[in-house]
């Protein structure tokens, strides 16, 4: 090596023991003397030292599906980076073996990003297989590529996802590899389901689950059912999603995916909850999240622990409900999983409505919507737009509710959500019961019931009831109003759901009142 002084010196098997620069710019000035391929020898010399010293180089890493659960951490995955980056610099050395340091940068990018994975960095591990793809050819190329639409996609970083899966199904076609080509479709259906293009994320699930049939890949069929399950469960196929979702599931137990598993109870779970099964579904919750913790998967964990705090908030134990969420919260942020982190601070602000807190649960959904309109979530833009709408409702700022409520429907239709839709027109019928048109929320009420009927959606079903009883008030009929109250309160009450019934029954005596009508002393609640 030569100092700036220009006095040379013999280079020992660690640079920084012979040479210690008290300062970076010294460093990097010193650096900068060196001619280009005096630099490169440095960089050769650093990737032998640091293999050398962390244990010699780690074994190469799987690029295919399935394959993940082979990886072993290395003492130098965490330089991996690093390493990569000299194998590169080193290749314009005289003399380099050019090939051999093309195969460790590689290797070293491939654990890099696996590593980045580990630790819940999705943008890192992104641009490492971003930047790995292009030093492989086909179906390789392609698993590079497909790799980094899925940190996209898991962790909602951007936009591009959708056109590196579009790129990496051409090469697996070209390639004639079914099981990176099922991949990438299982992918697609997931990222089309989140952009809300539910027949085309149906249509990629069916394709996929033919390959993975075909090619006798179980593993990855049992992934596949569970994207198609979410499918018809998007647009109101209760029965259908649920035998997917156990056909799956069977799938997981059977080749010892205990992850997997853990993902299949918890959307089993959803399921059993939203068509009115809440002690199945609580039990689905905690059987899953007992899994999770055991592989530690703390993304799904999280995700899981948000939707058992809808569970205690929908039996009214609003304490446990919000514990549920902020702890999910903070998972989300953890692993830097910003669509999660839209979802759990919806939920927050549900709570806080809940309490009272309207201002504060505003300002929450505000940011909900902002997130979702980041990272493409239409679903959950849509069901926020909702639920800022429902507390304008609530605090009589009816003005304010109006265009929210427009734009949530034509979001949920857009995306194909007939469950969120029957929902939104509920909150219509309630905005057009509060601004005296009592007449047009009757007919909306009930185009609501007929698509909660259609997509066993028994909880909204329920609420929409009560909701009903209260429009029949204001039109007179008072004999159909107390029918539809006890048909919705006894469902309400069958469903564990007493916190609703003492909401609408509450709302009910007071609309008794206003219109001049005996209150309704055997609509108990």
């Amino acid at each position: 090596m030569t100092k700036p002084s220009g006095e040379t010196i013999d280079m020992p098997a660690v640079a920084e023991d012979a040479y210690v620069f008290r300062h970076a710019l010294l460093r990097a000035a010193a650096y900068e003397l060196q001619l280009p391929g005096e630099r490169a020898a440095l960089h050769a010399l650093a990737l032998h030292a640091m293999q050398n010293a962390l244990g010699g180089p780690p074994a190469m890493p799987s690029l295919w599906p399935g394959q993940e659960a082979s990886f072993i951490p290395h003492p130098g995955d965490g330089a991996a980076a690093e390493l990569a980056q000299h194998a590169y610099i080193a290749r314009s050395a005289a003399q380099a073996d050019t090939a051999a340091l093309d195969q460790s940068r590689r290797l070293y990018l491939h654990r890099a990003a696996l590593h980045a994975t580990r630790l819940h960095d999705g943008a890192a591990a992104r641009d490492l297989w971003l930047e790995l793809a292009p030093l492989h050819q086909g179906a390789a190329r392609a698993a590079c590529l497909w790799r980094a639409a899925e940190r996209e996609l898991l962790h909602g970083l951007g936009a591009q996802g959708e056109s590196l899966l579009h790129q990496a199904l051409e090469l697996a076609r070209a390639a004639s590899d079914q099981v990176m080509q099922g991949a990438v479709l299982g992918t697609q259906a997931s990222m089309l389901r989140e952009t809300g293009r539910s027949a085309e994320s149906e249509a990629a699930s069916t394709l996929a689950i033919a390959i993975h049939r075909q090619a006798g890949n179980r593993p990855a069929l049992g992934a596949a059912l569970g994207a198609l399950a979410a499918a018809y469960r998007a647009t109101g196929r209760a029965a259908q999603a649920e035998a997917a979702y156990n056909e799956a599931l069977a799938i997981h137990r059977d080749v010892g995916n205990r992850r997997q598993e853990a993902v299949a109870l918890a959307n089993l779970a959803n399921l059993y909850r939203e068509t009115g099964r809440v002690p199945l579904a609580e039990t689905s919750y905690q059987q899953a999240l007992q899994i999770l913790r055991a592989v530690g998967d703390r993304r799904a964990e999280g995700m899981t622990l948000g939707n058992l705090g809808s569970v205690f908030l929908q039996t009214n134990r609003v304490a446990e409900a919000e514990a549920a969420y902020r702890l999910a919260l903070e998972y989300n942020r953890q692993v830097g999983d910003r669509r999660a982190q839209g979802v759990s601070l919806g939920h927050i602000a549900g709570v806080l409505l809940h309490q009272g807190r309207a201002q504060e649960a505003a300002d929450l959904y505000q940011q909900v919507i902002a997130i979702a309109s980041e990272v493409r979530d239409r679903a959950t833009q849509g069901h926020a737009l909702g639920n800022l709408a429902d507390l304008y409702i609530q605090t009589g700022s009816h003005d304010r509710a109006a265009p929210l409520i427009e734009a949530a429907l034509a979001i949920h239709r857009e995306v194909g959500n007939r469950r969120s839709e029957g929902v939104a027109l509920g909150s219509l019928a309630e905005l057009q019961l509060a601004k005296g048109n009592a007449r047009a929320a009757e007919t909306t009420l009930r185009n609501a019931l007929e698509v909660h009927r259609k997509v066993n959606n028994r909880r909204f079903e329920a609420m929409d009831l009560c909701r009903l009883a209260r429009v029949l008030v204001a039109l007179g009929r008072r004999d159909e109003a107390q029918a539809a109250w006890h048909q919705g309160a006894d469902a309400l009450r069958n469903l564990g759901d007493t916190s609703a019934i003492a909401s609408a029954r509450v709302l009910l005596d007071q609309a008794c009142k206003d219109n001049a009508m005996a209150v309704m002393a055997d609509a108990r609640p």
